[in-house]
């Protein structure tokens, strides 16, 4: 809900509240010395001094509580810099404080470069020293309140590209919902919640006055998450728009200086063709491809594999949940079909184990009219199915034999073929199903497979010698938790692939897992060496090899 409407960063801790205590009390502070002076009172001058002093300990106190989150830190830093400067009456330019304050934060804290929150916070900051500088030197006035509104709407629409590069899409209602949003929580959320703060702090847990300010707080919060869900629900997906390529993110670049440049013959046609270019995603494509791809997601101790082809999806298990309401498909997977711009069509539950099935409520909450196959219902060996060209067989269980077996024997087994190249999907399978397996003639014949998803995720009662070694993989795929507490995968089992010629890939190492099969053949990406691109890691790094 947040991600659509683009507000997330108002209810993350940041710079933001840090800053608004700070205004609190230096408006207090600025009060003061007005009413001193409108009643002839002389003030030591040692007031800035403690006013100064006064805000560098509660805005440092506030950081604590939350811990000396990067963002409260950049925050702080800037504020001790612009104090400084203040009580030496030095002068820098606003570019030199940007950039010292960069440096200092990126020395107390270096490992935020990896993040794209810092990013976003130096953006915007940029954005907003250049709209002041242009106001300026425009010599545009006016109403304040005309400003303010120009500047968020400016800030949302500059910082389009670079929220689109750093975290793959782009809330379309963002600019009108921070419009709203953004005072309401500036003026009213954040201080109340402040002022609760401190009175949990001076006055008894249950006085009055504490009760009725967190109360109100409480309130204006409800209200406001009721308006976004119900502005979320009514835009639906289409709120947010998928950064599909660099080109999109070129193009809204230019885009953008076009608007900022002055007027000048051509403009509008060269606005024309940029905006077509960032368009090109959701523009109708009738080219299909025989190219298909697995994708193994990175779900911790657990399976959420998914199956893509011509624009369309299928998903083999969902991930864990948690008592906390979190879930991989909402956090990983859902957005993952939205950024790509996959439609899902049917999803496969091996079991219903938490970390295989975890996530089979929000799916049928998110997809109620999504076909489900599960061994209860209709995966039974003998199974069929036609999708993009695909053919998928259900290989176990059979039909009827739900006694005396385990739920992990139970699980369904899956086979996805091309005609060429194919994958296994067992789910947590041990050996006493894989025999029975093998004992089938019409199923152990159809067992072969250039990609295997390990039985039950490496353990040591699955993947049997004789099951290894009709299945001949190529690859072998273990999803598991990285120092998960049952020690998947088993060395032995590990062991048992690499003697059969399978090449071992642990997503617990790698990160998201990618194969692309395409009539070449099969090549592998890993999102762990995605990431050794710099310089100094690329005498480190395997490259990327396609397997024919």
């Amino acid at each position: 809900m947040l991600q659509q409407t683009g507000t997330a960063h108002l209810f993350a801790i940041s710079g933001l509240h840090l800053m608004i205590v700070a205004g609190a009390i230096l408006i207090f502070f600025r009060g003061w010395i007005a009413a001193s002076a409108w009643l002839s009172f002389t003030l030591p001058k040692s007031l800035y001094l403690t006013a100064f002093i006064f805000v560098l300990a509660t805005c440092g106190f506030y950081a604590y509580l939350a811990d000396w989150q990067t963002a409260v830190l950049r925050a702080y830093c800037a504020l001790l810099i612009i104090a400084v400067l203040h009580l030496f009456n030095l002068r820098l330019s606003r570019l030199t404080l940007v950039l010292l304050t960069l440096s200092v934060s990126i020395l107390l804290d270096p490992m935020a470069v990896y993040g794209a929150a810092l990013y976003l916070s130096v953006g915007a900051v940029a954005i907003i020293i250049w709209l002041h500088w242009w106001w300026e030197t425009s010599s545009r006035g006016g109403n304040w309140i005309r400003g303010v509104v120009l500047l968020q709407l400016t800030l949302s629409v500059l910082m389009a590209p670079l929220v689109g590069a750093l975290l793959g899409q782009v809330s379309l209602i963002s600019p009108l919902i921070n419009l709203l949003i953004v005072p309401v929580m500036s003026l009213l959320v954040i201080p109340l919640c402040l002022l609760g703060l401190l009175m949990l702090i001076v006055l008894p847990v249950d006085h009055l006055i504490t009760a009725w300010v967190l109360y109100g707080c409480g309130k204006v919060l409800e209200w406001l998450m009721q308006l976004l869900d119900q502005v979320a629900s009514f835009v639906g997906d289409y709120a947010a728009f998928p950064v599909f390529t660099s080109t999109w993110l070129m193009a809204s670049v230019i885009a953008l200086l076009l608007i900022l440049l002055p007027p000048f013959k051509g403009r509008l046609l060269l606005l024309i063709v940029m905006l077509l270019t960032c368009s090109g995603g959701y523009l109708p494509v009738a080219r299909k491809t025989e190219d298909w791809h697995v994708h193994v997601f990175d779900v911790g101790q657990g399976n959420a594999t998914l199956i893509s082809r011509n624009s369309k999806a299928i998903l083999f298990d969902t991930g864990a949940s948690f008592a906390s309401g979190f879930n991989f498909v909402e956090t990983v997977i859902h957005p993952f079909l939205h950024i790509r711009g996959l439609q899902l069509e049917r999803v496969f539950i091996s079991h219903f184990d938490n970390d295989h099935a975890g996530g089979l409520d929000f799916i049928r909450k998110t997809y109620p009219e999504l076909a489900i196959v599960t061994p209860k219902d209709n995966c039974h060996a003998g199974g069929k199915w036609q999708w993009q060209g695909l053919n998928m067989q259900a290989l176990w269980p059979l039909p009827n034999s739900k006694e005396g077996w385990s739920d992990n024997d139970g699980s369904c087994v899956i086979k996805i073929s091309d005609g060429r190249f194919s994958m296994l999907l067992p789910g947590d399978i041990e050996q006493k199903a894989e025999h029975a397996l093998l004992s089938l003639p019409e199923v152990s014949q159809t067992l072969m497979s250039n990609i295997i998803l390990a039985p039950h995720h490496g353990s040591k009662t699955s993947s049997s010698i004789a099951f290894i070694e009709q299945v001949k993989p190529q690859f072998v795929v273990f999803s598991q938790g990285w120092l998960n507490r049952w020690g998947f995968p088993h060395p032995q089992v590990v062991e048992r692939y690499r003697i059969a010629g399978s090449q071992p890939l642990l997503v617990s190492e790698s990160g998201y897992l990618r194969f692309d099969i395409t009539h070449n053949g099969i090549s592998t990406y890993a999102y762990r060496e995605s990431q050794h691109s710099r310089w100094y890691h690329k005498t480190f790094v395997k490259q990327k090899t396609a397997h024919k």
